[in-house]
């Protein structure tokens, strides 16, 4: 694990505001000091969230932002910057141009931070700052993460993350989107229906049972509540929580006053005090439909995560977040009704193939998660239809939303699954045809390693013993416990070892010991 020389920069771009944190991280490579903490208002926001794309005016505004941003992390000698950009610059028509002309202006290269990553690091953050004593590791909670452009919402059982979603219900989304002035008691009544729907929803489809569960806020507008709370005494330093009827009473006093009496009252900002109506409806509709026992909010913000997570890279340290990853793949499966039993199986021979051809494939390790992934998910289409499961599968896995894993990764996860039977890959398939050479080999690789893992199970649930090869004959034996029909060997043969055969060169023998 490499050590870290100096300070570290993290740019923030959001909805509203670009906020730049210089950090001098300690020795021991965890904990930070900040050096300096800047914020300038950019509104992206309104620009998204009511035309669809970012103006000229603001992509240019933003660029000048983050020169002035660049100059001062020259000053501090900063060797590492992480700059993401979040909601409302991926949610943008023109968000790649807007990144472009950003790093042209200013020469800092905006990331777009996908709502996986986010519900990743957040996750992250919070189990590693949140109170044993308030029940996070022995109860079940919800973590709703209020932006202004999105609400993510993960479900933790036990302390174990279970799954994620990503929701439009963002605290100044709802303003702008509704094109109208409102009065305080009228917007409390407009945005009730759009809140209450969603919010049902997301619960009731939930495995996860949150009654006298916790509820988990970040956000900067849900920290602003605490303003109108008197002081809490109640968790871990940097830890409040508040009752079921101490947000209630909270609620009222955030409807009775004008945004702007608030920005006055409490010294926040003109947009954070916007913000805290919607934000407010948000948690309102999530405390009570869950029947949870306890608001908590913790002192941690997307910088916060964003650093922690960072550091992680920076220094090389193992990615803890696999387990929680394993966790979500396998709710996931368990939506769509998948054999648990088979997924495991496969997912376990799978790993098995892919270590002992790691001189044919040369493949990383993170290239070995795909495959796993893959393998957990790649029956999944069965739940829609089982004629041309394996495309269905594709689908499904495609267009959910999987903590950890970004558009790029699940998009190669669902081509692997989707290869497992049936047709091999060609050229005249679109979704291939678009992936780069490197990527073709990766998924051919392991869509090969895939179907004989796939065809091993189906074989009478047999173990792999042991994979011999004979190079001189270009054969890989496969040795699994028991004796092998000789029909299913010839059916797996030709039907599931076609492709390995294409990409490696070896033809595939099933034998028993």
């Amino acid at each position: 694990m490499s050590s870290i020389n100096g300070p570290i920069a993290i740019i923030d771009v959001g909805a509203h505001f670009a906020r730049l944190e210089i950090v001098q991280v300690a020795e021991d490579g965890k904990k930070y000091e900040t050096l300096e903490r800047l914020t300038q208002v950019a509104p992206l926001g309104m620009d998204v969230f009511t035309k669809g794309k970012i103006s000229t005016e603001n992509t240019f505004l933003v660029g000048k932002i983050l020169k002035d941003y660049a100059s001062v992390i020259k000053e501090y000698k900063v060797k590492f910057i992480k700059a993401v950009a979040t909601s409302a610059v991926r949610e943008a028509s023109n968000s790649e141009l807007f990144r472009e002309r950003v790093e042209r202006l200013s020469g800092i290269k905006l990331e777009e931070l996908e709502a996986s990553a986010e519900a990743r690091i957040v996750f992250m953050a919070l189990r590693d700052t949140i109170d044993e004593s308030l029940g996070f590791f022995n109860k079940n909670s919800l973590i709703c993460s209020i932006g202004t452009g999105a609400t993510q919402v993960l479900f933790i059982e036990n302390g174990i993350l279970k799954s994620a979603e990503n929701t439009r219900l963002g605290s100044l989304r709802l303003l702008e989107e509704l094109e109208r002035p409102l009065s305080t008691t009228q917007l409390k009544e407009v945005i009730r229906p759009f809140v209450e729907s969603a919010t049902r929803d997301l619960i009731t489809h939930s495995t996860v049972d949150l009654n006298e569960g916790l509820i988990v806020g970040t956000g900067s507008s849900v920290r602003a509540l605490l303003h109108f709370a008197e002081e809490l005494d109640n968790g871990k330093t940097g830890l409040k929580y508040l009752t079921k009827e101490n947000f209630d009473i909270i609620y009222n006093k955030v409807s009775s006053l004008t945004p702007e009496a608030i920005a006055e009252i409490y010294k926040i900002s003109d947009t954070l005090a916007q913000s805290l109506e919607p934000c407010c409806a948000i948690l309102y509709h999530f405390f009570h439909s869950s029947n949870a026992e306890k608001l908590v909010i913790p002192a941690v913000n997307t910088r916060d995560a964003i650093i922690r997570d960072f550091l992680r890279q920076i220094t090389g340290g193992k990615d803890p977040f696999i387990p929680y990853l394993m966790s979500c793949i396998k709710t996931l499966g368990e939506k769509y009704g998948y054999n648990s039993e088979h997924a495991e199986d496969v997912a376990e021979m799978s790993r098995i193939i892919f270590e002992n051809t790691q001189f044919l494939h040369g493949l990383s390790e993170s290239d070995a998660l795909l495959l796993e992934v893959a393998a957990y998910l790649h029956d999944i289409g069965i739940y829609v239809d089982t004629r041309k499961y394996h495309k269905h599968s594709q689908y499904l896995i495609k267009n959910s939303h999987i903590p950890g894993i970004d558009s790029y990764e699940k998009n190669l996860i669902a081509l692997i699954a989707r290869y497992h039977r049936r047709g091999i890959p060609r050229n005249t398939h679109e979704e291939y045809i678009a992936l780069s050479s490197y990527d073709k080999v990766r998924i051919s690789s392991l869509a090969a390693i895939l179907r004989v893992a796939d065809a091993l199970d189906f074989i009478h649930n047999f173990k792999i013993s042991k994979i011999k090869f004979d190079h001189k004959k270009k054969v890989m034996e496969v040795v699994v416990d028991g004796i092998v029909d000789t029909v299913l060997e010839n059916w797996a043969s030709k039907k599931k070892a076609d492709l390995f055969k294409e990409v490696f060169g070896y033809k595939v023998r099933i034998t028993g010991r």
